[in-house]
């Protein structure tokens, strides 16, 4: 089976086309997805992505976590996608749609010649947002919860290098109020076009970066008054430029595509 390791600011993805695992069903694939992303055993990834064939769009995103739970979005993920297709000319535009199974997104690609370096996804509009607050080892931590194509919990906080990413994010991952489980997004405030980012995703554990938290935690602020229309997201593993588009209501997000090796598995 061909695969390709790629990666969105260090939050890194193996991709296999669909015809590679054709005799594979959805519980095989998620065994794949576990040995595959293992770090010691397999390639080592946060996850899989399979590219495969869509009716209603252009091509189509099938995403599993690192544990092999289906993910319905990955803004970083959709990005590399989108950088596979088109440097293998099975996409021969630089705009065009990718369905998810968070919906179909619309995908902008800047190019240097035939090379993808940077990609633009609407992310479309964010969905249940509300206040909660939790105890944990008696300390209250306060969240905006809110859904940008994965449900996110975004938290500020004052230092990100003192936060217990692991603990209180893991904590809020396997809470009762999140049967589908939750990322959890550590905030740190910059200025009003810089934030900073630590994340806790659900079936990964903590990741370099993640693009629908960034999007979160932009609309966690937009929200709070505290940011400006074009943000730029500081994460462990790079930055991403997240912003609105008034016209239609919808989160924008842009950021870098990078393919790291090809193989066999």
């Amino acid at each position: 089976m061909k695969f390709t390791k790629m990666h969105g600011c260090g939050n890194d993805y193996i991709y296999v086309e669909e015809h590679e695992i054709e005799e594979l069903d959805d519980d095989g694939i998620s065994r794949l997805a576990r040995r595959m992303s293992d770090r010691k055993h397999g390639v080592g990834s946060d996850g899989l992505i399979i590219i495969a064939d869509s009716d209603i769009a252009d091509v189509r995103m099938i995403m599993y976590n690192s544990d092999g739970s289906r993910g319905k979005m990955c803004g970083n993920g959709i990005r590399c996608l989108c950088k596979y297709v088109f440097e293998r000319k099975q996409v021969i535009k630089t705009k065009f749609r990718v369905e998810t199974d968070s919906g179909v997104k619309e995908v902008s690609l800047t190019c240097n010649g035939g090379t993808v370096t940077g990609v633009k996804v609407n992310m479309g509009k964010y969905v249940n947002e509300k206040k909660k607050s939790y105890t944990l080892d008696g300390k209250k931590y306060d969240i905006t919860y809110v859904e940008v194509g994965n449900p996110h919990a975004v938290i500020w906080v004052p230092d990100l290098e003192r936060t217990l990413v692991e603990k209180v994010g893991s904590y809020l991952e396997y809470h009762e109020d999140f049967p589908d489980r939750v990322n959890t997004e550590f905030v740190q405030y910059i200025g009003k076009n810089t934030i900073a980012l630590r994340v806790w995703e659900r079936g990964s554990g903590e990741t370099l970066a993640c693009g629908t938290g960034a999007c979160a935690a932009y609309v966690a602020g937009r929200l709070a008054g505290i940011l400006g229309d074009e943000v730029t997201v500081n994460m462990t593993g790079g930055s991403v430029v997240v912003s609105y588009d008034n016209a239609r209501d919808n989160i924008l997000l842009y950021g870098d595509a990078n393919e790291v090796f090809t193989g066999e598995y």
